[in-house]
């Protein structure tokens, strides 16, 4: 089997692997809504992932018009996609994996002690706390990347700045240095 194969399937696994666990957050932050809005919620879920497979797969099998055009757009256009919904999604699992320890902790502390459960509250659950603030910084990294990708990758400005020197050898005068940051 080819390398980039390999390599792709261990990427589309470990892309599966996030979402389906990311999805376990949305699913307990939509539990409460109406069923006609869990659906939108799903389903606004789901498509981003399906489109970045699709644009994936005819990367993969247009491969070779691309290198062979010499044309790299549609390659940037693909990855800066696939980050522009992965790496929220990674964001909100920390959160969501992070509620997850606290509870098995709490399962394990009350297991073993044979504590009661509390009686179920009113009020947002941790859960649902956890998962919120996540989605909002989720939301926050998606705007972000977002503004980069479509308009931060034309904001760039140039700076010129002349350093006098007084001790300055000769060699050095007009010199030029370029900083890229």
């Amino acid at each position: 089997m080819p390398r980039v194969l390999i390599f792709l399937a261990a990427i589309a696994l470990l892309s599966i692997l996030v979402d389906l666990y990311a999805y376990q957050g949305i699913r307990q932050l939509t539990s409460s809504l109406d069923q006609p809005w869990k659906k939108v919620a799903r389903v606004a879920f789901w498509v981003p992932t399906g489109v970045t497979f699709l644009f994936f797969l005819s990367l993969y099998f247009g491969m070779s018009y691309f290198m062979e055009k010499k044309t790299y757009g549609y390659f940037f256009f693909v990855t800066g996609f696939a980050f522009l919904f992965f790496i929220p999604k990674l964001i909100f699992i920390g959160f969501h994996l992070a509620d997850d320890i606290m509870h098995a902790g709490r399962w394990l502390v009350r297991r073993t002690a044979a504590l009661s459960e509390a009686p179920p509250a009113e009020r947002m659950t941790r859960v649902q706390f956890f998962n919120q603030v996540g989605l909002g910084v989720s939301a926050l990294a998606f705007g972000s990347l977002l503004y980069g990708l479509t308009r931060g990758k034309y904001a760039y400005r140039v700076m010129r700045e002349t350093i006098p020197f007084a001790d300055l050898p000769k060699s050095f005068d007009g010199l030029r240095i370029v900083q890229i940051s």
